[in-house]
């Protein structure tokens, strides 16, 4: 794909663009189906999730909103192993919804409450062991009236960055969408040690500042890996990385497929008024929904969902979900090395991890059969047919 940058009204020195050419030598296979066993509660479906290697084992850890808990289980024996059960009230209770969670170790988990706009660091008996409070601190550039953010399934933190311990995350800002034109920073790094700010990034692009909503496309996704952040939008090309130790811009990619329009996304125009003009146009438009890292291989997964047409052929209106999707395959330094598609309705890619070198997604015709997969899952080949 040919890659090209517009500096009109450009919002990033164009000079930190990369334009580096596309190699696409790696593709995703399917391997196998895998299922998580029911052992300790497994819910068919988690909105928030977290895979990591802890103790030389690969772990699964779900948010469970029903449980207030976190069920945690073993990718290798696929078997629950844990629950850690929260509580509402009480000297360790969290206060409201957990929203967010990152698992670091089985002595520190950090919980986001964005109805108490704090974080909590626990333990596995769910002790609290401190919490971060934002009510009363302004963000560096001032701000004050925002919240601790974490989309479910957006995979947006918080994250813990252990080399530096600071907190990195999504910092929603309310303001009227009549007079907000994005000209602001949405992600934060919170020294832990220092109880306060380190930086703030994440600008949003362009094609936002159009002096309306943008409906559901306008939270950013971040994906972390050390002190380097990955940020993405739904309706962008790009994807920008920052040095979040300091806030400052390393590069940005404007790579795109085949299946994203020439020009970014542009948003309704509706007013948020009609709900079933918004779903239908969530569902036809395509959206970059997050990036995935490879932490064995180093690479991220990108996966977008394909625009498709509002009515299948039966008449019926098409899943926003259950459509085509692709993902593109980069190293760290977004240098594009691979490019795959996903069979429609064979996967469902907004439940997406990667364990080792095998990257799981979600079956999206669950069956309550004793055994039935859950999960299939891909791994990486060879493109024989670049």
């Amino acid at each position: 794909t040919a890659l090209s940058c517009s500096n009109d009204n450009s919002r990033f020195d164009a000079g930190l663009l990369v334009n580096k050419a596309s190699i696409d030598s790696l593709k995703l296979v399917p391997i196998a189906y895998d299922t998580l066993k029911a052992g300790i509660g497994f819910q068919d479906l988690y909105l928030d999730y977290q895979a990591l290697v802890l103790n030389n084992e690969n772990l699964f850890v779900g948010l469970n909103n029903d449980g207030y808990s976190l069920d945690v289980f073993s990718l290798d024996s696929k078997e629950g192993i844990k629950i850690v059960n929260y509580e509402h009230e009480g000297p360790n209770g969290i206060v409201g919804n957990m929203d967010g969670f990152f698992f670091h170790n089985y002595d520190s988990i950090f919980i986001l409450s964005m109805d108490a706009n704090t974080i909590y660091l626990t333990n596995d008996q769910a002790e609290i062991v401190d919490k971060y409070s934002f009510t009363d601190q302004p963000l560096p550039d001032g701000f004050e009236d925002y919240d601790a953010y974490s989309d479910q399934g957006m995979q947006n933190g918080p994250y813990y960055v252990a080399s530096n311990k600071t907190l990195q995350f999504y910092t929603y800002r309310w303001t009227p969408g009549d007079q907000d034109d994005y000209d602001y920073l949405t992600f934060a790094s919170y020294s832990i040690e220092d109880r306060a700010f380190k930086s703030v990034y994440g600008i949003y692009p362009d094609n936002y500042r159009l002096g309306d909503d943008f409906l559901s496309f306008d939270d950013p996704n971040l994906m972390v890996i050390d002190t380097l952040s990955y940020v993405q939008f739904g309706g962008s090309k790009n994807i920008y990385c920052y040095n979040n130790a300091t806030g400052e811009l390393l590069y940005v990619s404007d790579d795109h497929c085949e299946h994203w329009p020439e020009d970014d996304i542009k948003s309704l125009k509706s007013g948020m008024s009609d709900f079933q003009k918004e779903t239908d146009w969530h569902a036809t438009n395509p959206a970059y929904v997050f990036l995935i890292p490879n932490h064995k291989d180093k690479l991220l997964y990108r996966f977008m969902k394909n625009g498709q047409p509002l009515l299948d052929r039966s008449g019926l209106s098409t899943p926003r979900w259950t459509g085509p999707w692709c993902i593109t395959i980069y190293d760290y330094d977004l240098q594009r090395l691979g490019h795959s598609e996903l069979q429609k309705n064979a996967f469902l890619p907004i439940v997406s991890f990667a364990s080792e070198d095998k990257l799981w997604i979600k079956n999206p015709n669950p069956s309550d059969e004793e055994g039935a997969s859950l999960y299939y899952t891909l791994s990486l080949r060879a493109n024989e047919d670049r």
